[in-house]
């Protein structure tokens, strides 16, 4: 490129970028062309290179084009690889070697790349394999939108091919595929095996032929306060065959009664899904099991090391800490607790990165080792509760996921260990420090802060962290009332708040709040029912769930309060409903709000049935 070329270049920037217009040569040149030819005169040309500020102009306008196109390449949502089809309600990112997926479901085929979801790997697919977040699916009907065939679809229903890690179900069709390093292999190809009805409790060979299909074991230890610890499982083969064959040997019933109010819990996932609860009493050579169809759990005698053998993994649970119920998108993962902490104010403090545990750390514990997090899977929370009294430390009391509503939450709650001293009080600060897994959840963080012995928790809001207030993956609701009816003007007489679970005690109390209308139809085989009377100011309205909060143990219902002002004469009252239609098998738990302190966000008093 030539000097005049350069200049040329330079024009056209200024033209195209600074809004100056070139100038209208056309009359200069018609001039020109009419003016008598003069001799040619040799004369050398002084064309000036170009300064070096316009190259510098240049190079950044090129520099933030090419800034601009990359952030919009790396943005753009990446279309699924070929060989992988997803569920139309799946949530996943298409990274640079791997697929996390957040929600639903995806089929997978020879060559397709690993998928991620929370802790679970599921890779080297040969063949055709489903993967489902957050376990076997409740509805297979969503599945069927995947490219299957007609032989497929009733392959996906049947239970015993599935296979359940870390809160992910595999269902392989065809070929095989590792998950989390276990090869899992699909049954079609020989003759599926017939049900397998489960053994007497006296059948001992029928137990260790279960026993030889454990394909993975879940520990939780107990910790010096008898409770139950973070989970551990064992997936690798060999690790998995060594805990078989401690049970396995030495099996034999005994005379005594089962039920110990206090032990170790050891679970056996078989390859058909069954499971074989197996409760190991800190006293060497007695256990408990019980098998699905079991009514109870049966003592027995084993080997008298077992203990020891499944030492190692209930020593990594009690090192977790306790367990707390929690959800498939957000699960404590282990943490520390005491009564020492350097901080001595009350603080909600949150670490994402290792610079933010560092610097957590030394405010905390001024000169020790910080734990290690790895902050591509795991965050870290504190909570600090300053300078208080006979306190053994803040456990996590329960993770909660909101169902529906405009912004994807998380609620996690917590509760001081305390005691009572008959002398002088013991002066502490009190602090839990938890690792838990990635979230894009907004994340309200609850204190118990119930000061009566013997009287229901009541939850206030302390802080909030995580997420965002809208969520970039919005879920739907996996737990909702099945149907409702709502309004006021009931015939029930009297504020009440009922769970019914059969058909007797529904018609009578449709009976008085609708008189001479008959009750409608609800299964209590399947179908359970909320029942909430209000006396309200007319025009309030019908009884509303208006939060709903689910774990893997419990579903809890808001309800708005009753509380209001008025202004001259008092309003014409009315009976409000609203009566709600809930699946069996839910552990449903009311919630009504607290009000004591006007101007804050309500506190949360769990509410027993009536």
């Amino acid at each position: 490129m030539n000097a005049c070329e350069e200049l040329l270049i330079v024009c056209d920037l200024h033209e195209v970028l600074g809004n100056k217009r070139a100038p209208d040569l056309v009359e200069r040149t018609l001039q020109r062309l009419r003016e008598p030819k003069a001799a040619p005169v040799k004369e050398e040309s002084t064309i000036h290179a170009l300064p070096s500020w316009h190259w510098q102009r240049i190079a950044l306008a090129a520099s933030v084009l090419l800034a601009l196109g990359l952030i919009g390449w790396l943005a753009w949502p990446r279309a699924l690889p070929e060989g992988v089809n997803a569920t139309s309600g799946a949530s996943y990112a298409v990274r640079s070697d791997f697929i996390e997926l957040r929600e639903g479901a995806l089929l997978l085929q020879t060559g397709a790349p690993e998928v991620r979801a929370g802790a679970a790997r599921v890779n080297k697919v040969s063949g055709r394999s489903v993967v489902n977040a957050g376990g076997i699916p409740q509805n297979f009907a969503a599945l069927e939108e995947l490219p299957l065939t007609e032989t497929e679809k009733p392959m996906l229903k049947e239970l015993k091919r599935w296979s359940v890690t870390a809160g992910v179900a595999l269902c392989v069709l065809s070929g095989s595929a590792l998950l989390n390093d276990r090869l899992v292999e699909a049954k079609d190809d020989a003759p599926a095996p017939e049900k397998i009805e489960s053994p007497k409790p006296e059948d001992i060979k029928g137990l260790q032929a279960m026993l030889e299909t454990t394909t993975s074991v879940t520990v939780r230890g107990l910790d010096a306060n008898y409770r139950w610890c973070v989970p551990v499982e064992v997936t690798e083969p060999l690790a998995v065959k060594e805990l078989v064959d401690a049970i396995y040997s030495d099996l034999e019933l005994s005379e005594k009664p089962a039920g110990w109010s206090s032990s170790n819990e050891i679970t056996f996932t078989l390859r058909d899904g069954r499971q074989i609860e197996i409760l190991v009493n800190i006293k060497a050579g007695l256990a408990d099991l019980r098998l699905a169809g079991w009514e109870r759990y049966y003592e027995y005698n084993v080997r008298a090391d077992l203990l020891q053998r499944f030492q190692r993994p209930i020593d990594r649970s009690v090192v977790n800490g306790p367990d707390c119920p929690a959800t498939v998108h957000l699960r404590k993962l282990r943490g520390f607790s005491g009564a020492d902490s350097s901080i001595q104010t009350k603080e909600v403090v949150e670490a994402r990165s290792f610079e933010e545990l560092v610097e957590l750390w030394k405010r905390h514990a001024p000169g020790k080792a910080v734990p290690d997090v790895d902050f591509s899977k795991e965050w870290v929370l504190g909570i600090f509760q300053g300078k208080g009294w006979n306190s053994r430390g803040v456990e996590l009391f329960e993770i909660l996921e909101q169902q529906g509503g405009e912004g994807q939450r998380h609620v996690v709650r917590y509760d001081e260990t305390s005691y009572q001293t008959s002398g002088g009080a013991n002066e502490v600060t009190a602090y839990g420090i938890f690792v838990l897994n990635n979230t894009d959840d907004l994340i309200a963080i609850e204190e118990n802060v119930q000061s009566l012995l013997g009287k229901p928790p009541l939850w206030k809001v302390v802080g909030k962290t995580g997420g965002l207030v809208t969520p970039r993956y919005p879920r739907k609701a996996t737990v909702a009332a099945l149907r409702s009816w709502e309004g006021e003007g009931s015939g029930v007489k009297t504020e009440r708040i009922v769970l019914i679970t059969n058909m007797a005690a529904f018609e009578a109390l449709w009976k008085e709040h609708k008189p001479g209308e008959a009750a409608p139809e609800v299964d209590f085989e399947k179908e359970q029912v909320v029942a909430i009377f209000q006396n309200v100011p007319e025009g309030w309205g019908g009884v509303k769930i208006t939060e709903l909060l689910t774990n893997n143990q419990r579903a809890i219902l808001h309800i708005r309060g009753t509380s209001y002002q008025t202004e001259g004469s008092e309003p014409k009252m009315t009976m409000a409903y609203g009566i709600h239609v809930f699946p069996k098998g839910l552990k449903l738990v009311l919630e009504t709000p607290d009000y004591r302190e006007l101007g804050e966000s309500p506190r949360w008093l769990e509410t027993a049935w009536k």
